[in-house]
């Protein structure tokens, strides 16, 4: 491209013109290429779908067709099919013929894009071209040169001195370029930095880059003040003013009130005394909102005539949360203070004021209307009577304000703010003298609007000026005129209204509303028409509203009640189980309540509900006589058991035989058993008390002896599992007295309902290392869990994340249900029990059984029998090895509790076990004998069996008679005492050991062969050794073994400590910590004689360091039994302390525990005091030690204590008469319908508790 010639700067004009020329092209050159796209997309959108086929290939078609059609007569349809074949293949052709015109347009389209494209590239290079060629003379024209005379050049510079050459964001590049003129490109790539312009531009270039390049960093300490007087303000440009003079580079170090400067050193410290000299000062002051909007002013403009009139960086800071801003000045001392000044005195000299005056709502719309005409009257006449000029005070209504009436708003300075205050109030009070107000019922005031307002604009023009005010909060109603007479009129009209409207509402219930206003009220809605009263229902449904004169009102309101007092509703929830009775034909609970109480019953099987409606009287006495059926009452009794499944079939027997014969037994008892659609099934019994409870232990004891099949479904995995492992099934069979068969998908269980859910649980521990366990309960006290634990589930929450299991109330099988690893499953029952006897109290009671007592204490019938005598409910828990007792009747937990105590008992004679301690575990297998051999010896002709158990190291005896049980104990320890004969044991030190043994054991194989024993060195305890054989051979070895020893001691002398064997425990310590740590400290070793009650103390490298071994086991002793003696002490002071709190009590309650003396071995007849658990008196209750000293009382307890038996008591029945002289009741915490029960309850240990009806129980 060619320039013509002239001056620099016409060339530079003329290149700018053609460059914008070629820009202008270049954008219709763009907007045509858009177009034509665009065009192209809507072509390409509204193509046609191509048609299948070629245009040959239809015609042929068409022919074909035609030639079928024109070739023999043919019947009409067929010919009109053809046809319409024809027409299909003719559709398809014009198709064809379209998508190919329009495939034509859409390829022309795309050519036309392309060229319109290859036009638009080639404007792009020529711009571009032009834009090299303008920045080339532009360069040239900058310094003053011809485009000829510009060079460029190229530094190479250091890599990490690059970025500060280009300088933040470019600055220093850019201050480089205004400097010297030249033009400056990086090659970030190539460490370069290129330069073009002038010789004499580059080469004074060339020296800053160079100095950037080698310059040296320094950090200077600055002021805060100082940092943002530099950086604050951009208009100021103090910054840039600063680099530019000192020509170096200046960066804030982060965090710190420190500048870097870089540069060459002569330079910074030209800077640095310049910063040591700037004497800058910060001043702030906090503003309102409004203020510091004032100080900005329009655009910025006095915030800015500030800044340049004192040379000042000013910042204004708004608060995000409050109305208020801060205003920071950072400059020259002098100036920052001028500054500061002159902001004060506008901000005082421009103080606005806000002041507020109440004003009725109508007087605020009639100031408001005609365009605000009586506001800018008001508004004019205080600023006339202040001599102000007329916008000095401003009036306007606030907008935001949400209370009654409204609010006048005053702005003005604050001189004059008291003044027209004052004034607005005047001229108010003025207005309000004219005002009535009038004071309507609520409901009137609808007919007093009007429908869209009719009425009361209607009211309104019966008086010149009239306006109405109405207050639907309060019925207030304000009316405002010119003058009193046509103020007169209006309250005239509005009271002819307020009389006509006399409301009266009266309460229904929701379910009478629909007889009401259905076909049973239409005679009492058809009277109260023809009466004049209209009526409806409040949005709420609970009250019908009547409007009318006062006198017909009234006597509507008679035919109202009149008709809601003969359908009286009273409704009842049916369970499931009991649709049976409401419908068995002249019998049917529904067809008697009908007969015998003329009230009429509906039952609504979707909601599983009984209505009945009648008369108030009738329906109550029904609804009695429902309750009574339903739940029992006055004599008679209703019981509902949950079913185990597979015992329905026993226990009804072929066509209901059993169940009738229990009938039949028990005069005047219904048995009722669900239908399969109900799960687990219920039975249901109801009759006179006594009898239904003599059937339902009957029943139980029934229940507990059927057997019941149940079948656990099993992967192939898991049945290859137990196939390898045969040893399963039948350990879980033996363990839980059941039947066990490992079928081709499933393991069938057979036994009674508790052995084989508890099988169940084994199995599934097995197969998926999870166990489930249940704890049962009575449907009442179920009741009291289930709503003890939804109102404060902490407890079970807290159990779960102790043991990390899953807790979870079984509805159907009315019963906690735990989940988890076994041992898991195991601590949350015992967690559970405790605090499952804290809420149920007396109605559940445990008996500790002995492990090896659980087998024969597995008897369903005996625990059957013991059910069916007491009456409560038997269970056994096989995982905690207790008897569970349950029931809501005390009594019968206190009988049952010593059926279960004297059957332990009298098993406790059939069954004979003894411990081995740890130390005699080497008895058992030669116990055992041979494949059992000596097992079997003492079992033959006995009757008795003999079990052995390894892990907890006892043997047990069984039997049915107590004399061969003790037969076959006193041969037992025949052939223990033989076999402890034939062994002996023998302590050497630790340090003999080796020495002992021999090398290869050279020595102890000599004494092995010379007294034809066997010698074996045990590896707990250490330093033992056993030895075994015929009496006499042992003891010979013994001999010669007691020799070695001492011609051992002699050459190895030790010291030696004699102590106690209670001592020895506390020398040792935890996992041998203590003596450790001794032979640690001392390099000594330490054996112990346990028999001999001897420590001997070898090694060491002196005498002194076993003598300080052995002083400090002394020491260790005299500690022990000084602690030994302070806790003898304390439980002294403690037993001292109970005994006589028991005596100021004066309880009165015998020493003897309900459970008797100790029983024999199988029972463990001492409960687990839980009284540090609970508080020491009742749950809530206040206790004060007298009168005098009531206002001091303190709550005891918990607060979740106190919630959970205010949750469990139920009505009051007054102060419980047996309440101490110094305790007093605190009715306003929780209800007193407390019961005593004392004496009854041995596990409270015969202090004094309190029973409420719910079953709770609290001690005091």
């Amino acid at each position: 491209m060619t320039i013509a010639h002239g001056t620099m700067a016409d060339k530079s004009d003329l290149l700018k013109k053609r460059l914008g020329a070629m820009n202008a092209e270049k954008e219709r050159d763009k907007a045509k290429v858009d177009a034509a796209l665009e065009q192209l997309n809507r072509l390409c959108k509204t193509a046609p779908k191509k048609p299948k086929g070629s245009p040959e290939a239809m015609d042929t078609k068409l022919e074909e067709l035609e030639a079928s059609r024109t070739r023999s007569s043919l019947p009409l349809a067929e010919e009109k099919a053809l046809l319409r074949q024809m027409q299909v293949v003719r559709k398809e052709k014009r198709s064809l013929d379209e998508y190919d015109r329009h495939e034509q347009k859409i390829q022309q389209q795309k050519a036309e894009l392309e060229k319109l494209r290859g036009i638009y590239r080639q404007k792009l290079e020529a711009i571009s071209e032009l834009d090299t060629m303008l920045a080339k003379f532009q360069l040239a024209q900058r310094l003053d040169c011809s485009p000829n005379d510009l060079q460029s050049r190229s530094v190479l510079c250091p890599k990490q001195k690059l970025g500060q050459v280009i300088g933040r964001s470019g600055a220093n590049v850019r201050l480089i370029e205004e400097m010297t003129g030249v033009q400056i490109d990086v090659d970030k790539e190539e460490n370069r930095i290129h330069l073009s312009g002038s010789e004499a531009a580059l080469e004074r270039a060339v020296q800053e880059v160079e100095a950037i390049a080698h310059s040296v960093d320094k950090t200077v300490p600055v002021s805060k003040a100082t940092m943002n007087y530099l950086t604050a303000s951009k208009r100021l440009g103090m910054l840039d003013k600063f680099r530019a003079k000192h020509r170096v580079r200046i960066n804030f170090v982060e965090g710190v009130s420190a500048v870097t400067l870089s540069g060459i050193p002569e330079r910074i410290a030209t800077a640095e005394e310049d910063l040591d000299t700037m004497q800058v000062q910060s001043l702030s002051m906090i503003l309102t909102s409004r203020e510091a909007s004032m100080i900005v002013g329009k655009g910025g403009s006095t915030v800015n005539a500030l800044t340049d009139k004192h040379g000042v960086a000013i910042v204004i800071n708004k608060d995000k949360i409050g109305d208020s801003a801060t205003v920071i000045v950072d400059g020259l001392s002098l100036a920052a203070e001028a500054a500061l000044a002159e902001i004060e005195t506008m901000v005082a000299a421009n103080k606005d004021v806000e002041e507020f005056v109440d004003i009725h709502p109508m007087h605020r719309q009639m100031l408001l209307s005609g365009s605000a005409e009586g506001i800018a009257t008001l508004q004019a006449a205080i600023n006339k009577d202040m001599t102000l000029h007329k916008d000095a005070v401003r009036l306007t209504f606030r907008k935001d304000y949400e209370g009654k009436g409204s609010k006048l708003l005053i702005r003005t300075k604050q001189i004059h703010a008291a003044r027209a205050k004052e004034l607005a109030e005047q001229l108010i009070d003025e207005l309000n003298s004219d005002c009535i107000t009038l004071h309507a019922p609520l409901a009137a005031l609808p007919q007093i609007v009007g429908r869209g307002g009719q009425m009361v604009k209607k009211l309104r023009s019966l008086g010149a000026g009239g306006e109405i005010e109405i207050e639907k909060e309060t019925g207030c109603i304000h009316i405002l005129a010119n003058n009193a007479e046509e103020r007169e009129k209006i309250k005239v009209g509005v009271e002819a209204i307020i009389d006509k409207n006399h409301v009266r509402e009266i309460p229904i219930e929701k379910f009478l509303i629909g007889r009401v206003l259905g076909g049973p009220g239409k005679d009492l809605r058809a009277e109260m028409t023809r009466i004049g009263v209209s009526y409806r229902m409040n949005p709420a449904d609970t009250h019908i509203v009547l409007r009318g004169a006062k006198d017909q009102v009234d006597q509507c309101a008679v035919l109202i009640l009149d008709f809601l007092g003969s359908n009286h509703l009273e409704e009842f929830e049916i369970p499931p189980e009991d649709e049976k009775i409401l419908f068995q034909g002249e019998n049917g609970l529904t067809r008697r309540v009908e007969k015998e109480h003329h009230v009429a019953a509906i039952y609504r099987k979707s909601e599983r509900r009984l209505y009945i409606r009648g008369k108030e009287d009738n329906v109550k006495s029904a609804a009695q006589h429902i309750k009574q059926v339903l739940v029992g009452g006055d004599g008679f009794a209703v019981v509902r058991m949950s079913l185990p499944d597979g015992t329905v079939g026993t226990l009804v027997g072929k066509g209901g035989k059993n169940v009738k014969a229990i009938e039949a037994e028990h005069e005047g008892v219904t048995i009722q058993i669900s239908d399969a659609s109900i799960s687990p099934p219920i039975l249901t019994m109801r009759g006179p008390e006594e009898k239904v409870e003599e059937a339902r232990s009957k029943i139980l004891a029934s229940l507990a002896t059927t057997k019941v099949v149940d079948s656990v479904p099993i992967s192939s995995e898991q049945k290859e599992t137990l196939e390898n492992a045969p040893s399963v099934i039948r350990d879980i069979a033996t363990d839980a007295n059941s039947q066990m068969t490992l079928m081709e998908s499933s393991v069938r269980i057979r036994g009674v309902s508790s052995d084989v859910r508890y099988a169940k649980g084994l199995l599934m521990e097995t197969l998926t290392g999870s166990y489930k366990s249940y704890i049962d309960f009575e449907a009442g006290q179920y009741s009291v869990i289930s709503s003890a634990v939804t109102k404060d589930p902490s407890h079970f929450e807290r159990i779960r994340k102790s043991t990390e299991t899953d807790l979870a109330l079984d509805e159907e099988a009315k019963a906690i249900c735990i989940l988890g690893k076994r041992s898991n499953v195991k601590k949350a029952k015992a967690l559970l029990f405790d605090f499952l006897e804290f809420v149920l109290s007396s109605s559940m009671e445990r008996v500790k059984v002995e492990k090896p007592f659980m087998k024969t204490m597995a008897d369903a019938e005996g625990l059957a029998d013991i059910a069916a005598a007491s009456g409560a409910s038997i269970s056994l828990d096989r995982d905690l090895s207790f008897v569970i007792i349950q029931s809501s009747d005390s009594g019968k937990v206190e009988t049952a509790f010593k059926l279960v105590s004297a059957r332990i008992v009298e098993h406790g004679r059939l069954v004979d076990v003894h411990k081995l301690d740890q130390s005699e575990a080497w008895l058992l297998p030669n116990i055992i004998g041979k494949g059992g051999s000596t097992i079997r010896s003492l079992e033959t002709n006995s009757g008795c069996s003999v079990e052995v158990s390894k892990e907890e190291l006892t043997i047990v005896i069984r039997g049915k008679d107590e004399v061969k049980v003790a037969a076959v104990k006193v041969k037992l320890f025949e052939v223990i005492d033989n076999l402890k004969r034939e062994c002996l044991f023998i302590d050497i030190p630790d340090q003999a050991q080796l020495a002992f043994i021999g090398k290869s054991g050279e020595h102890i194989n000599f004494l092995r062969d010379e007294h034809n024993v066997t010698i074996d060195v045990m590896k707990k305890p250490n330093g033992r050794l056993q030895v075994q054989g015929s009496e006499s051979n042992i003891l010979a070895a013994k001999t010669a073994i007691d020799v070695w020893r001492k011609e051992w001691e002699g050459q190895n002398i030790g010291e030696s400590v004699a102590v106690e064997g209670t001592d020895i425990p506390a020398i040792i310590g935890s996992k041998g910590s203590v003596i450790n740590g001794i032979q640690k400290d001392f390099g000594v070793k330490v054996d112990i004689d346990r028999d001999a009650g001897m420590l001997t103390i070898r090694g060491g490298k002196t005498s002194e360091e076993r003598n300080g071994a052995a002083e400090r086991i002394n020491d260790i002793v005299r500690q022990h039994h000084d602690d030994v003696e302070a806790r003898k002490a304390a439980a002294a002071s403690k037993a001292e302390k109970e005994r006589r709190e028991k005596a100021a009590a004066g309880s009165g309650a015998s020493d003897t525990n309900k459970k008797g003396n100790s029983l024999e071995s199988g029972v463990d007849n001492s409960r687990k005091s839980r009284s540090n658990e609970f508080s020491s008196v009742p749950v809530g209750m206040t206790v004060t030690a007298s009168t005098k000293s009531a206002a001091k009382k303190k709550e005891r307890g918990t607060i979740e204590g106190r919630n959970l038996f205010a949750l469990l008591v139920a009505s009051s029945t007054g102060v419980p008469s047996n309440v101490h002289t110094d305790e007093h009741w605190d009715s306003s915490t929780v209800s007193s319908a407390a019961v005593s029960t004392n004496g009854q309850d041995a596990s409270l240990e015969g202090r004094t508790h309190y029973k409420c009806i719910s079953g709770f129980s609290v001690r005091l």
